[in-house]
């Protein structure tokens, strides 16, 4: 199920020169590019210089940007600033479309569909028929999403008739296309199957290629039973158009319609693979709704292959977010809600019949005289003080709002350096060592070779724990636990065991390191990465890691006897100039020397104010 956005132009903008890279920034993305967020974060600052009337516009057009990349919370935090400095109403609609199209993918249909609703009320008001019959569609695709099909089906052929009395085909094939799946719901397979028709038919003359994707896919299931050659045929179909238009969405719900097709024909491997590429691509967008069934599915399809162990976990997670999406309660509130909408109506009607009445019953001459003056007198008091408060408004949400974005932009900047530089300098060395173990597998003795396997296990099973934590909070569990020595004991105990290299830990401190539990980390991995190029370029036998604490100092000696190193440290070796660049960051500092007897070479990582 695709929910329709409402399109939007940069031709209210005033200034060409916002309206240049604003067209820019659309042509980069539709090119597939991935660094399109500065052209409109450019538009943005130039909106700002130059006053720019519309600036929830500009807003509207990055966050549509993060919402096509699947960045969800990014968009969320630019639509709130383009709602709170809305001028008009086209951009506040787009506005709120876009924000409702985020909450069901989150799985909050009440959220989606309390603003949707609220929405066509202000739509029909406005007379826009259009963007009323597109947020009809919407409306009838999240009561479907609560198996109320009968509601569903009333608002989506609302949709389908405003369309086709104004004569707009844009996507009136994804409206019929939803229809067909709604008769399809409530087991009227004959309706859906005219629908889906229809909706292919329809694509010859309109742009709207989604109707033709859902269409195949109903069709699919329709024929599923009863002519399953049909079935694969059409979900291969709507696979392959998902792929050639890149709808990602779309694309996860045809690998369903395929995979169950597969599975109706035995042919569980093949079942696997499509139905495990469904999940994994309603996981990566993050859409709740359909990935609850789809875990059912793949568990299902696991059982089939006699893959029991994936199975179990395919429906015990199915199970867990089915129990959070599809609550009674949380039927009964959606019930609520749209009875709540239609008293509200009813009851709006009964008071503007009743205020007519009382104008007509206050047309005497000295009381409207009187009345009017003291509106005048009212409204010229309100009116110099929403001015005044407007501008100090005005002021306060445009500090706010470059706080927010310079916050944003610079935080999410952070985190990618610091995770990219956590994988490359820890797990990265793990998977190293495993591999390094691997391939001296062959040359053991056979009885050796056991515990060769065993050690491999080991190790990556340590890494295994490490990229949890890497996911969570980026700290291996040893260093968490017991500090920055202990963790390159154990470290230096696993390279050890596999003959590759010796390394020898001491201790000279007697003070317990106070450092704070981020910068621990920050070392390790540097020693990580030093011992890693140890193994690599020195040819060395045996390294020692030396600690040692004087006064506020803290001096880590990393020294081997291979062939040295010659050569300064430069933006090329990327390591290295990683690790000096990371020690500057804390007031530290980091140097190479040639070892005792000119043999191997000697590393120190230097660190004071250790707190």
């Amino acid at each position: 199920m695709n929910l329709i956005s409402f399109a939007q132009g940069e031709k209210i903008i005033t200034s060409p020169k916002i309206r240049t890279v604003i067209t820019e920034a659309d042509a980069c993305f539709s090119q597939g590019n991935k660094n399109c967020e500065l052209l409109y974060h450019k538009a943005i600052l130039l909106g700002r210089q130059s006053k720019e009337k519309y600036m929830d516009f500009l807003y509207y057009k990055l966050s549509q940007y993060h919402f096509n990349n699947y960045q969800q919370d990014s968009s969320l935090v630019y639509i709130d600033l383009g709602l709170k400095s809305s001028t008009n109403f086209e951009s506040e609609a787009s506005l709120l479309n876009l924000k409702a199209g985020i909450f069901y993918n989150r799985g909050d249909i009440d959220a989606a569909l309390e603003i949707f609703i609220l929405l066509a009320d202000k739509l029909k008001e406005k007379q826009d028929w259009q963007k009323l019959a597109y947020t009809y569609t919407n409306i009838g695709n999240l009561f479907d999403s609560q198996e109320n099909d009968q509601k569903s089906l009333e608002y989506l052929i609302k949709s389908f008739d405003i369309l086709q009395k104004i004569k707009d085909t844009t996507y009136i094939a994804t409206t019929v296309g939803n229809i067909a799946e709604g008769y399809f719901s409530i087991k009227k397979y004959d309706q859906a199957a005219k629908w889906s028709h229809k909706a292919l038919k329809i694509k010859d003359y309109s742009r709207d290629y989604r109707g033709k994707i859902i269409a195949y896919n109903t069709l699919s299931k329709i024929y599923l039973k009863t002519y399953p050659d049909s079935s694969l045929i059409y979900s291969k179909k709507a696979v392959a158009l998902s792929q050639a238009k890149n709808e990602r969405l779309m694309l996860g719900n045809s690998y369903v319609a395929y995979a169950e097709a597969l599975m109706e024909r035995k042919k569980f491997p093949e079942a696997q693979e499509a139905i495990e590429k469904a999940v994994e691509i309603h996981r990566e967008i993050d859409f709740q709704p359909g990935l609850a069934d789809n875990l059912f599915i793949a568990g299902i399809i696991s059982r089939e292959n006699k893959m029991y162990e994936k199975a179990a976990s395919f429906l015990y997670e199915s199970k867990k977010l089915s129990d959070s999406l599809k609550s009674k309660q949380r039927i009964k509130t959606i019930n609520e809600l749209n009875t709540k909408y239609e008293t509200e109506q009813k009851e709006k009607l009964l008071a503007e019949q009743k205020l007519t009445i009382e104008r007509e019953q206050n047309q005497k001459r000295l009381i409207l005289i009187v009345g009017v003056i003291s509106v005048l007198t009212v409204l010229s008091i309100l009116f110099l003080y929403r001015k005044n408060q407007k501008i100090k408004q005005e002021k306060t949400i445009q500090e706010k709002e470059n706080e927010v974005l310079s916050a944003f932009i610079n935080g999410e900047e952070r985190e990618r350096s610091r995770i990219s530089q956590e994988l490359h300098d820890g797990v990265a060395s793990m998977i190293g060592v495993a591999k390094m173990n691997m391939e001296t597998l062959p040359h053991l003795p056979e009885e050796k070779q056991k515990d060769q396997i065993l050690k491999v296990v080991q190790i990556l099973e340590n890494t295994h724990a490490d990229i949890r934590h890497i996911a969570h909070n980026l700290l291996p569990i040893t260093l968490e636990k017991e500090g920055l020595i202990k963790a390159t004991e154990q470290f230096a105990k696993e390279i050890s065991e596999t003959g590759i290299l010796k390394i020898i830990v001491t201790n000279d401190s007697k003070e317990e390191l106070t450092l704070s539990i981020q910068k621990q980390l920050m070392l390790f991995r540097m020693i990580q990465e030093l011992i890693n190029n140890t193994i690599k370029h020195s040819q060395a036998q045996i390294a020692t890691i030396h600690f040692s604490q004087t006064n506020n100092t803290l001096l880590i000696e990393i020294s081997d006897d291979g062939v040295g190193f010659i050569g300064e440290i430069t933006k090329e070796s990327q390591g290295l100039y990683s690790i000096q660049q990371r020690m500057s960051s804390i007031l530290g500092r980091f140097s190479f020397q040639q070892g005792e007897d000119n043999k191997g070479v000697k590393a120190i990582l230097e660190l004071t104010k250790l707190h």
